[in-house]
């Protein structure tokens, strides 16, 4: 369990949850249908990873997860495969491939940015950095100190 921040963001850090505490602190925000509708498209997607079942997690993070942002544009996610994975040399059926794939799950789950790599790779790394940041224009808007950073969350499949 953690706490938003008095600034409407997770605190610094990775956050295991599960996908009702998302739910609960992220898809349900007060007055907001269209966050309650991108939480369902976010939800019906995990579902359709879950029947992968090959050890994945993923990282919630973007204005999504900044409870502070009543409208927010799209559900920016880390996809971690195992660290193992290597998605140009891996050969995976059609219906894999449209799961996890950017292109594809853009197209199919409207709101959806997906990012996939490599758990503890070079790239992961460099994505958890880049979603740490906040926006100038969000911290502007909701008085939040410049050069702050944000937590993500994460859940594991």
């Amino acid at each position: 369990m953690f706490e938003i921040t008095q600034y409407g963001i997770l605190p610094l850090g990775i956050h295991e949850t599960n996908m009702e505490e998302i739910g609960r602190l992220f898809g349900a925000v007060p007055k907001s249908q269209y966050r309650l509708r991108l939480f369902e498209t976010f939800q019906k997607y995990v579902e359709r990873l879950q029947t992968l079942q090959i050890g994945i997690a993923l990282i919630v993070d973007g204005s999504f997860a900044m409870p502070c942002v009543e409208k927010p544009v799209d559900i920016d996610i880390i996809l971690v495969m195992p660290k193992d994975w290597r998605h140009t040399v891996e050969i995976i059926p059609p219906e894999q491939y449209n799961l996890l794939s950017p292109v594809r799950v853009e197209a199919e789950s409207a709101g959806i940015h997906l990012f996939a790599v490599a758990e503890n790779s070079a790239e992961y790394h460099g994505w958890i950095r880049w979603f740490s940041q906040i926006k100038d224009d969000w911290c502007f808007m909701f008085d939040i100190p410049d050069n702050m950073t944000k937590g993500l969350i994460r859940v594991t499949l």
